[in-house]
Formats: structure tokens, sequence, C-alpha cells
């Protein structure tokens, strides 16, 4: 095994010690199936159907264990599920009791969504989720159509079981795991489960990701092509809290890796593993936008108003800013870079991101204005304003201030702008 993926199955480890403890009293809990079994999405074919008063659903196809917070596997739907309920098969986390585990706590434990196979084409009501005679679990939608499967017809399977980690697994007769859901991570970590070379999470809404190489742990925010906003972990480590309860790390919608705890208040986190300033993510203020101590704020020209580009809405500075005339790349002769002094930008901190080194500011306004593709040039440099970094952006995601006393050296945004033409006759 190379010595980095040595390293993250150690670092990315983390003890959950209600969901891992063995049961003292009888097993009440469903945690297995054999193959030609089919279930169809509706409370009459999966009567452990439960509605939790934040308006989700789940439909426990398999549950393992009892008594505290437990791993469940089956449908699940977030919002909308009264008028029109879209569900995921998934794995999730809720309260059960020790009697007959029972799913509970509908008014504070909302499931926690920790895996799934079809985050990007939700399922109707009476779907269907089979495992065949063949030993593939196969799901479709209501009108039949195929969303997803294991692939593993041609393994023997002959059963799936849902263990006390959370991981789901087919196996064949002789009990040897064919194919599991912890080699398929979608945008959460469980205990024991670790993020390998060649592995990522993706968040919910598909835009950031978390991926492991050979030079280390990575993060970054989707666009053509990705932005690099972490990088860490090659010979470091993350700091974990030590479990106190049930415990899950997940990659959220906002770019923050974060390990969320049960309590007695409910779910709550107990760790922003990351470790970066609010200003260091790449949305915390929206397109445009600029962070300074965790304010945003949009860029404003020279007289001090909105002159190219303002706020989405002034009431929520956070969503970011649009441009007031929009850029026509049919219009090159009247677009003009506009620069904002000591602000900094979160893609800095990977090596290979300039688009060019050792040249000057001209030649960065230069290059962008050049390219039709590209909204801004980051100009970074240290004492010698004629041999700096240029960084050239097709997608301007949130920039930050610039301290010269933190990160030791200049850095201006030059943002391309679109200047409307004269009025004929005028």
């Amino acid at each position: 095994m190379k010595p980095l993926l040595a390293l993250l199955l150690l670092l990315l480890f983390f003890s959950i010690t209600s969901l891992t403890h063995s049961l003292q009293a009888q097993h009440f809990d469903y945690p297995t199936a054999k193959s030609s079994t089919t279930w169809t999405n509706n409370p009459s074919s999966i009567p452990h159907s439960v509605t939790f008063t934040d308006g989700s659903i789940v439909r426990s196809i398999l549950l393992r264990g009892s008594l505290g917070p437990r791993y469940a596997f089956g449908f699940y739907c977030k919002a909308h599920c009264y008028d029109s309920p879209s569900f995921l098969l998934s794995i999730f986390i809720v309260q059960t009791n020790n009697a007959s585990s029972i799913i509970t706590s509908q008014s504070l434990a909302f499931p926690q969504l920790v895996w799934s196979a079809n985050a990007a084409r939700p399922v109707a009501e009476n779907a269907t989720l089979a495992l065949t005679r063949d030993g593939e679990l196969i799901l479709r939608d209501s009108d039949g159509s195929l969303v997803w499967s294991t692939a593993t017809s041609t393994k023997n399977v002959t059963r799936v079981s849902l263990a006390r980690t959370g991981n789901l697994s087919l196996l064949d007769r002789l009990g040897v795991v064919v194919w599991q859901s912890f080699d398929h991570p979608t945008d959460a970590l469980l205990p024991g489960q670790a993020l390998v070379e060649g592995q990522r999470l993706v968040d919910s809404l598909g835009e950031h990701s978390l991926s492991v190489t050979s030079d280390g742990l990575f993060a970054y925010i989707g666009s053509d092509p990705p932005q690099m906003y972490y990088a860490g972990l090659r010979y470091g480590s993350l700091d974990l809290p030590t479990a106190s309860s049930a415990q899950y790390m997940k990659l959220d919608s906002d770019g923050h890796l974060r390990v969320y705890e049960w309590g007695v208040k409910g779910w709550a986190v107990v760790a922003d593993v990351l470790g970066l300033s609010a200003c260091a993510y790449p949305k915390v203020c929206g397109t445009y936008g600029i962070c300074s101590n965790g304010h945003c704020s949009c860029p404003v020209g020279a007289s001090g108003c909105y002159s190219f580009l303002r706020p989405v809405n002034f009431r929520r500075p956070d969503l970011g800013c649009s441009e007031v005339t929009p850029i026509d790349c049919k219009a090159p002769n009247y677009q003009r870079m506009i620069a904002f002094g000591d602000v900094s930008y979160f893609n800095y901190v990977d090596d290979r991101a300039a688009a060019m080194g050792g040249v000057g500011v001209e030649a960065c306004k230069q290059a962008c204005l050049k390219s039709c593709a590209c909204r801004a040039a980051l100009f970074r440099y240290g004492s010698d304003e004629s041999s700096g970094f240029c960084y050239l952006l097709s997608k301007v995601y949130s920039m930050m201030d610039n301290e010269w006393e933190e990160s030791n050296f200049n850095s201006t945004a030059f943002v391309k702008v679109q200047i409307p033409p004269p009025r004929v006759g005028h």
C-alpha cells in the first residue's frame, strides 16, 4: 500500500461509538435480503415508512440494529414530499427504539443522508428496486426506465446486507463481498471508510469535490477548468474530534468538510475539518463578491457607485454580484479591465493555476482582453511588479481582501467589463 493511502486510512477513520457497539439484547433488525426480491417505493410494499416533521420521508428496506442512531437503507425524500415527491435510494442514519427497531424521534432525529445511488436522477413514487436472481441490484423509475445498477450479474450474488458500519454489500454464496458502497463514496465518509487515490467526494449540488492523489488531498469547485481551494495532507494530518456519540463526515454544498455528531439536541457540527478562513471558500460571497473578515460586498467603481457590477440582492450580499452590462464577445472594442487593488483569490493555493509567470501587469490584462472566455485577471507579485503571476478566470467566484502582512505578496483583481457603445446621433 502506498504511504499516502495508508496515512489516509488512518486519518479518515474515526469512531462512531453508538453505531458500532455490540447489541446486548435480542436482534430486532432486518439487515439482509436474499436474491429474487423486489421492493416498490410505496407504503404498501415498504411498510416501515416514516414521515418527519421537517417534511422528509424515509422508507426503510434494510435496517441494522436497535436503540439509538442506526443505519438504514431505502428510499429517502427530502422536500416537497406531499405534492411532487422525488426519492433517492440511500443509506441514512435514523433514531430507533429498543423494542422493535421502529424509527422514532420524528421531530428531532431527522434522517441524515450519508450515501445515495441516484443523486443525479431521483425517482418517483412506485419506482422499484430489485435484487435479481442473477445477483444484480437494479433501480428503475416508475415508468420502468433504468436508473442505476451495481452491474454484478456475473458475480454469483446471493444476498444484500447492511453492516453496522453503514456499508451496503452484495455477497456471494461464500460470503465474499463482490460490491460495496464504501467503494463508491458520494458526499460523506463513515467510520472505517477511507477516501483513497482515485476516489472523490462530491457535494449534493455537484459543485465542490474532494479528491486524493499521490500528492495529497485537494478540494475544488467545478468550472472549466476546476479551481482548487484546498491543498494539504501530503505530510500533515486532519484534526478530528474524539467521538462521544454517532458521527459522520460530509462535504457540504458550501464547500466545507464538516463532522456531524448526534447529541441531546439532535445533530450538530463538531468540526470544520479543512480549517480554512471564512473568506477562503469559493462561494462565501457569491460570484464577483469580495469577502472581508467574513463580510461580503460588491466591487465599486472610482465614483463609489455600482458602475459595472451590482448586488444580486441588496439585502443578501452573500449572493454575489452580476454584470450591469453582460460581456459581448462581438464587441471587444468596448471592453475594459477595471482594477480592484488589494484583492486576492482562493485559487492561489494551486501552484499550477497561474496562466503565466514572470510577466508584468499589462501583459496579464491584455491576455484577458484577448480571450473571449476570460472574465477576470488576477495579478500577484512580490516586490517587482514587472515579474508576477497572472491568473486568468473564465468563472469568477468569491474574491477576498489581501493583507500584505499575512500573504507577503501584492495582489490586484482586474475584472473585464462591457462599456455600452455610444448612441448613434448623440
